[in-house]
């Protein structure tokens, strides 16, 4: 008497469960821990926030300042954890844990409706669970996990519209850019991007129409944050003050070389810190940053265009670093390169020439240009790998029937 195989169902909501309780046990082990370098400054607006004191930075009535150092999606989201409940770390990074366990079911249904295969959909869920950037990410007080979730939702309900052409799905897609961007505002115009991805499956009239309602809806979900910078730092602000600082960080600005990821870097001479420390706001020490960023661009513009050839490498590989790599960011890079091989292979065997290739390709160029200019780290690549792994899958089933066939 043979036995049945598990149903498709049976097996994701398995791979789904087990994605959550990897990442909560994690959280659950580290508990109530003190928060680390970024996380900080998330944690002190959100508890400033959820305390009465509105969007500020620092600790204290002496020291609490308006900010826009951070976007308002991610800070509110924490908030209201800390509002309901107090300030225990360990709610929202729960929370996060839930977010990749539904991050698990988009990455399923994306790579179910570009390849029409419930063991690709499978695969594609599996490798979410199991890659260990995401697994970590979900345990630290970050934006990564929210914007991987409100990323692939964006993919997710774009691609519906595609299928079924209903507005509905764009105004979705648009929200979920929306909340997004307002943490990573280079985001904003994927819209446009996936509305261009789809062009031949739409036509001109339709894709400009797409297009633009994303668009809308995105800035709408964005224009209250707008405003209130409008009214606060009387500038037009759509992102966060922080942008001039990682884009003069990326221009290598001490020796030419090494990025630099904070003023505390022993590379940083002492005559920076004092003219930052001599400016009042941080919207000022934001221009100030931008400016010192432009005239070092033009002072050799060649140099930083190697610069940026080496930031490929630093983005999606975490290598080409001046620090020798360990062996975790060996296997780390091993591990994304064989994901780009099989992803690459899965949309040219599966699919050649369909949505799903252009996909691939139009998002990662985007997703490529416009990290490239700031700080490039490889934590700001895992939106993209976590759509990346629905191609994996594809190519991984591609090589299973190669094998089973042979």
């Amino acid at each position: 008497m043979s036995r049945s195989r598990p149903s498709t169902r049976f097996l994701l909501l398995t791979i789904v469960v087990l994605a959550f309780a990897v990442r909560l046990a994690i959280v659950l082990h580290a508990g109530e821990r003190t928060l680390v370098d970024d996380e900080t400054g998330y944690d002190r607006i959100a508890l400033n926030v959820a305390g009465g004191h509105g969007y500020q930075s620092g600790h204290s009535e002496e020291t609490r300042r308006p900010t826009a150092s951070r976007g308002p999606s991610y800070i509110l989201y924490v908030a209201a954890f800390y509002a309901v409940a107090g300030h225990h770390v360990v709610l929202p990074l729960v929370g996060q844990c839930v977010m990749e366990a539904l991050s698990c079911l988009l990455a399923y249904w994306i790579a179910w409706r570009l390849f029409a295969s419930k063991r690709v959909a499978l695969w594609a869920a599996a490798l979410y669970a199991v890659y260990p950037p995401f697994i970590i990410n979900a345990g630290y007080l970050l934006t990564e996990t929210f914007t991987n979730f409100t990323f692939l939702a964006t993919i997710a309900a774009f691609l519906e519209y595609v299928e079924r052409r209903h507005i509905r799905y764009l105004v979705i897609a648009g929200i979920a850019l929306g909340l997004c961007a307002l943490n990573k505002p280079h985001a904003a115009a994927l819209g446009a991007v996936l509305a261009l991805v789809a062009l031949p499956a739409l036509g001109w009239r339709t894709t400009i129409r797409s297009g633009v309602i994303v668009t809308i809806v995105t800035a709408l979900v964005m224009t209250p944050w707008i405003v209130r910078n409008a009214v606060v730092f009387h500038a037009f602000i759509p992102g966060v003050t922080l942008v001039g600082y990682t884009f003069w960080g990326g221009t290598a600005p001490v020796g030419g070389i090494r990025q630099i990821g904070s003023l505390s870097d022993p590379a940083v001479p002492d005559s920076v810190r004092q003219v930052v420390d001599g400016i009042d706001t941080e919207l000022e020490r934001s221009r100030w940053y931008m400016q010192e960023a432009l005239r070092i661009i033009k002072e050799d513009p060649v140099r930083y265009a190697k610069l940026c050839f080496r930031k490929i490498f630093q983005l999606w590989f975490n290598l080409g670093f001046d620090v020798a790599p360990s062996r975790a960011s060996l296997a780390v890079a091993a591990f994304n390169l064989a994901a780009w091989v099989l992803a690459i292979l899965g949309a040219v065997k599966t699919r050649p020439g369909s949505l799903a290739g252009r996909l691939l390709l139009i998002v990662g160029a985007f997703w490529t240009l416009v990290n490239l200019p700031a700080t490039a780290l490889v934590r700001y690549a895992m939106p993209y790998y976590a759509l990346l792994f629905c191609f994996t899958a594809a190519g991984l089933a591609h090589l299973w029937r190669r094998k089973s066939s042979a």
